[in-house]
C-alpha cells in the first residue's frame, strides 16, 4: 500500500489507517491512477459538453512517428496537470496547480480528440496494421520487435481511459472531493520534493496563490454529486485545511530565509488559502450537500471498458469476481487456521484477535527501533541473495528518522522518474520526546511490531516495490516512456502483494515466518474484499440507482468477512463508490500467480523462477495480459477458478 510508480514511494504498510485517517484516504491511490492515466490530466476529466476535434490549420491529421506522439502526449500532460508533473519530478511548473475552467477543460479535451484521431491513423498504418480504432485486446505477438505496435496500443488505450473519465465520468461536476484532493495534493507535493530541494518559497507562494480561485471553479462546476460524496470531501476539505493552518507554518518557519519579505507574502498566501477552504466547506455543507442527489454507480459496460483500457483485461467481470470470491475464501480459510495454531483458541475471530496482540507484543524498544528495521532489510536482502527467486539489484535504501510534517510509520522515498536517480530512503518514525503518555507510545511500538516490520520490507523494498522501480530504471534506455511511468496499476500495485508471498516461503518455518504470514494473508483477504466489493458494488449492468442496501453489504463484508473494525469497515465500503478500481492490486498479484504456474506448466523442467521474474519486470509497467502474450505466446484467458485440489493462490 504504497505511492508508488517507479518514482517516489509512500508506505503505507504500517500505519495504513492511521494515514488515511489523517490526511487524504484516497489520494495515494489517486496519485497511482494519475500517473498511470486513470486521471492522467486532472482538470480536463470534466468535459461534459459536446466538443469538436482540433484538426490542424490543413484541415488534415498530422500523425508523425510514434515516439514523436507519445512525447507529445507525455509532455501535454505534464504541461495541463503541473501537480502531477511535480510528482513525476518535472518542477517547471511548480508554482501552478491544475486549471479547472470550464474553457481549459474543452480545449485539453479537443486536443486529447485531435491525439486519438492520430494515434488510430498511426495504428492502421503499421504492418501489420491494428485493427481500426480500438481494439485492446490485438496484443503482438512476439518478443521485442513488435515494441511499435505494443506501444502504439498502450498509447490508444491511455487515451481511451482519459476520455472516459472526462466525457463519462465527469469528476468535475460530479465530485467535491476531486478538487479537496487536488489543492492536497498539489501541496503534499511541495512539502516532499520542491520545500525540500530549496525552490519552495516560490512554489509555494505560486500555488497557495491559486486555491481560493480554484475552489471557486469547483463551486461554480459542482452540480448533483451523490450525497456520500460530499460528506466525505467536507472531511477532506477540514482536513487539508489543518494541514494549512499547522503543518505549513512549522514548514515556514524552518524556510524563513534571506528575504523576510518572501516569506510574509507566503504566510499571508497561507492565511488566504486557508479561508478559502473554510468556504469550500462551507458551501460543502450548507449549499451542495441539501441539494446533492446524485448516483455514485457505474453501469456494467463503462467499468469493462475501463478495466480494458487500464489492464487490457482479456476476461468477463463476472469471471474476475468469480476467482477472487474463491480465492477470498481460501485466504481466509487459511488465515484462520494459522491464527488458531498460532493462539490456541478455536474461535475464528478470537484467534485472529490474540494471534494479533501477540505479534504486535513484539516490537522493539524505542531507541531500538532504527536497528530493527536495518535488520529486516538485511535480512531480506539475504533471504533472496541466491538468486533463485529473482536477480536482486544490490542497491538499498538508507534508513532515516522520517520528517516530523509526515504522517504514518515506515515511508520508502526515492527520486521521481524525471529526476536524476538518487539514494532511496527508508524512514520511520521514531517516539517523541515530548510524549509523555504511555498508552501513546504503546500503541506507536505495537504498529512497528518486528513481524509488520520485516513485512513491509519484503512488501515494499525487496523484493517488492523499490525492487521494481530499480530494474525499471535499469531497463529505461530500452524501453518506451510509456512502459517506464507506467500504464498498469495491476501490475505496479500488485507484484509487491504476489512476490512478498514468496520471499516469506523462503523463511525458515516456525512462529516467526506464520506471523509474517499471517499479516500478509490478512493484507491479502482486505485487498481481495476490496476488487469483490468494487464489482459487486458496480456491476449491476445498468447504471441505474444503486440501493443504500448495497454499500451495508459491503461494511458487513469487511467486518465479518475480513476482519475489519467498523471504523475501517465503513471507510472501506465507501471507498468503493467514488473508487471502484482500487481492487486492481489484488487483480494484479491474481493474474502474476497464475501466470506463472501457466508458463511454469509450458516450461516443465526449464522453469526457473529468476528468469520468469526477470522477464516480468525488464518489460517495463506494462499489463499483465501483455506479459502473458509474450511469454506463453498466446492471449488465452488469463483467469481461471482454482480446482478444489488446489492450494490458495500464493
Amino acid at each position: 500500500m504504497v505511492s508508488f510508480v517507479v518514482g517516489r514511494a509512500r508506505i503505507w504498510s504500517l500505519g495504513t489507517w492511521a494515514f488515511a485517517a489523517k490526511l487524504v484516504p484516497c489520494r495515494i491511490m489517486k496519485r497511482v491512477a494519475l500517473l498511470l492515466g486513470i486521471l492522467a490530466t486532472l482538470p480536463q476529466q470534466g468535459c461534459v459538453r459536446s466538443t469538436p476535434k482540433a484538426a490542424p490549420a490543413d484541415g488534415g491529421i498530422r500523425v508523425g512517428s510514434l515516439a514523436s506522439l507519445i512525447l507529445e502526449e507525455l509532455d501535454a500532460e505534464l504541461q495541463f496537470s503541473p501537480t502531477q508533473a511535480t510528482w513525476l519530478g518535472d518542477h517547471s511548473s511548480d508554482e501552478r496547480l491544475d486549471d479547472v475552467r470550464l474553457d481549459a477543460v474543452w480545449r485539453e479535451t479537443a486536443r486529447l480528440g485531435s491525439m486519438s484521431e492520430r494515434a488510430t491513423r498511426l495504428a492502421e498504418g503499421l504492418q501489420p496494421a491494428l485493427p481500426a480504432r480500438l481494439d485492446l485486446l490485438s496484443i503482438p505477438d512476439g518478443p521485442e520487435k513488435d515494441t511499435q505496435r505494443l506501444d502504439t496500443l498502450l498509447l490508444l488505450a491511455r487515451l481511451e481511459e482519459q476520455r472516459i473519465e472526462r466525457e463519462e465520468l465527469r469528476p468535475h461536476e460530479k465530485s467535491p472531493l476531486f478538487y479537496a484532493e487536488l489543492v492536497a495534493w498539489g501541496l503534499d507535493e511541495l512539502v516532499t520534493s520542491s520545500l525540500a530541494t530549496g525552490s519552495g518559497l516560490r512554489a509555494l507562494r505560486g500555488r497557495l496563490q491559486a486555491v481560493p480561485a480554484l475552489l471557486k471553479e469547483a463551486q461554480r462546476n459542482l452540480k448533483n454529486p451523490p450525497e456520500l460524496w460530499v460528506k466525505r470531501a467536507i472531511e477532506v476539505t477540514q482536513q487539508t485545511r489543518d494541514f494549512v493552518a499547522t503543518v505549513l507554518p512549522r514548514l515556514l518557519f524552518g524556510l524563513r530565509g534571506p528575504d523576510p519579505k518572501q516569506s510574509e507574502e507566503v504566510s499571508r498566501l497561507r492565511e488566504e488559502a486557508q479561508r478559502a477552504l473554510d468556504d469550500y466547506g462551507t458551501f460543502l455543507s450548507r449549499d451542495l450537500l441539501p441539494r446533492s442527489k446524485g448516483e455514485w454507480a457505474q453501469p456494467r459496460d463503462r467499468l469493462m471498458q475501463r478495466m480494458r483500457a487500464l489492464e487490457l483485461l482479456d476476461v468477463p467481470l463476472e469471471t474476475v469476481l468469480a476467482v477472487a470470491e474463491a480465492e477470498h475464501t481460501r485466504t481466509k480459510e487459511q488465515l484462520e487456521e494459522l491464527a488458531r495454531e498460532l493462539s490456541g483458541s478455536q474461535s475464528a475471530g478470537r484467534a485472529i484477535s490474540e494471534a494479533l496482540r501477540e505479534i504486535e507484543e513484539d516490537h522493539p524498544r524505542p531507541e531500538e527501533l532504527a536497528s530493527a528495521v536495518e535488520q529486516s532489510v538485511h535480512r531480506a536482502y539475504e533471504l533472496l541473495s541466491d538468486g533463485s527467486l529473482l536477480a536482486l539489484p544490490t542497491q538499498r535504501p538508507r534508513i532515516v528518522e522520517m520528517p516530523p510534517y509526515r504522517f504514518g510509520y515506515l515511508q520508502l522515498v526515492t527520486a521521481a522518474p524525471l529526476e536524476p536517480e538518487r539514494e532511496p530512503l527508508l524512514q520511520y518514525d521514531p517516539i517523541d520526546a515530548n510524549w509523555k503518555d504511555k498508552k501513546q507510545i504503546s500503541d506507536h511500538l505495537r504498529m512497528l511490531n518486528r513481524s509488520q516490520i520485516l513485512l513491509t520490507v519484503l512488501r515494499d523494498v525487496a523484493p517488492g516495490r523499490l525492487t521494481q522501480q530499480l530494474v525499471v530504471r535499469q531497463k529505461q534506455g530500452s524501453l518506451s516512456s510509456l512502459r517506464v511511468r507506467g500504464h498498469s496499476l495491476a501490475l505496479v500495485e500488485g507484484w509487491p502483494l504476489y512476490s512478498a508471498q514468496l520471499a516469506i516461503e523462503l523463511l525458515p518455518k516456525g512462529t516467526a515466518r506464520d506471523r509474517v504470514q499471517l499479516l500478509l494473508w490478512r493484507h491479502r483477504m482486505v485487498q481481495l474484499g476490496r476488487l469483490i466489493v468494487a464489482l459487486r458494488l458496480h456491476q449491476n449492468g445498468s447504471g441505474q440507482p444503486v440501493p443504500s442496501q448495497r454499500i451495508d453489504d459491503a461494511f458487513h463484508f469487511f467486518v465479518d468477512d475480513c476482519y475489519l473494525d467498523e471504523h475501517a469497515a465503513r471507510r472501506e465500503a465507501e471507498r468503493g463508490t467514488y473508487e471502484p478500481l482500487y481492487g486492481l492490486p489484488a487483480l494484479g498479484a491474481l493474474q502474476l500467480a497464475q501466470l506463472r504456474e501457466d508458463y511454469r506448466a509450458q516450461q516443465g523442467e526449464a522453469f526457473s523462477s529468476s528468469s520468469f521474474h526477470d522477464a516480468v519486470l525488464s518489460a517495463g509497467l506494462v499489463p499483465v495480459t501483455v506479459l502473458r502474450k509474450q511469454l506463453l505466446r498466446t492471449a488465452g484467458q488469463s483467469m481461471r477458478l482454482p480446482a478444489k485440489s488446489e492450494t490458495p493462490v500464493k
